[in-house]
């Protein structure tokens, strides 16, 4: 009996949630100190976000996520609009510092994703899946 292998390539889940997560980065002068590694707390903080939206970006389940990151000081902007995990530039500079460097408001970050937020969640199409938003602070 002759046995035939059927390549499926990459199986992908299908889309169960869709969840939002903000950061919200620190820009801050107090950024620019060293930090655990001897290199600046706003390039750890440059690091980590992009390590972990490559691992989003490269998971099987990444349709179930978006994105997006604000930036603040003693003012606030929208570095990334919401954007899909495969769509996220994992590559892009993170650096909180980039346009900031005074002082800590943190609430003025707060104030853009809590907009980012409302509008990802009223905007959730009626009987889809389930939407959520998570805020993380950096």
């Amino acid at each position: 009996m002759d046995h035939q292998i059927l390549d499926l390539g990459i199986i992908e889940s299908p889309q169960q949630f869709h969840q939002l997560g903000i950061f919200v980065l620190d820009g801050s002068g107090s950024m620019k100190s060293s930090g655990r590694n001897n290199i600046s707390k706003a390039d750890e903080v440059n690091i980590a976000v992009r390590e972990l939206l490559t691992r989003f970006k490269a998971s099987r389940i990444r349709k179930n996520f978006s994105f997006c990151v604000v930036n603040f000081d003693t003012s606030a902007s929208l570095k990334t609009p919401v954007t899909e995990a495969d769509s996220i530039d994992d590559n892009d500079n993170y650096d909180p510092l980039v346009g900031h460097g005074k002082g800590t408001l943190v609430y003025k970050g707060l104030e853009i994703a809590k907009q980012e937020a409302e509008n990802f969640l009223q905007n959730a199409p009626q009987g889809g899946v389930p939407h959520s938003v998570i805020i993380l602070v950096m």
